[in-house]
């Protein structure tokens, strides 16, 4: 990688907190307003998140927040294993979006050090 390259990389990774809290934004009222729906429109609206999900998780690791994409793939098991969304998985994927926020709001890099332990002790093991 040249200098420019590298530098404009460097630029990216200091921006996608910014870039990615409106994101999440957006999937934290996809989820609530999933919430209102009775199935299979509930699900149908949910599993939508997967590939933005998808994406996210990619830029987290190239851009290096590593906690975004281990919260990211937790929630996307919570999407992948349910067939129907009952209240609990709900609250775990909201919780799921919340802590992707603290990571955001608090650019919380690499592995976060201790910071970083106690959200992925947050993350209910699925």
């Amino acid at each position: 990688m040249n200098k420019e390259e590298q530098e404009a990389l460097d630029d990216l990774s200091r921006l996608f907190p910014t870039m990615a809290c409106g994101e999440v934004q957006a999937l934290k009222q996809n989820l609530l307003d999933a919430r209102t729906f009775y199935e299979p429109r509930k699900t149908k609206k949910i599993r939508e998140v997967l590939p933005f999900l998808e994406r996210l998780k990619k830029q987290g690791i190239l851009f290096g927040y590593p906690l975004v994409a281990d919260v990211v793939s937790h929630l996307e098991r919570v999407i992948q294993k349910s067939s129907s969304f009952s209240e609990p998985e709900f609250t775990t994927m909201y919780n799921d979006v919340l802590l992707l926020q603290e990571i955001l709001w608090k650019k919380i890099r690499g592995d976060g050090g201790e910071k970083g332990r106690k959200i992925l002790n947050q993350l209910t093991r699925i």
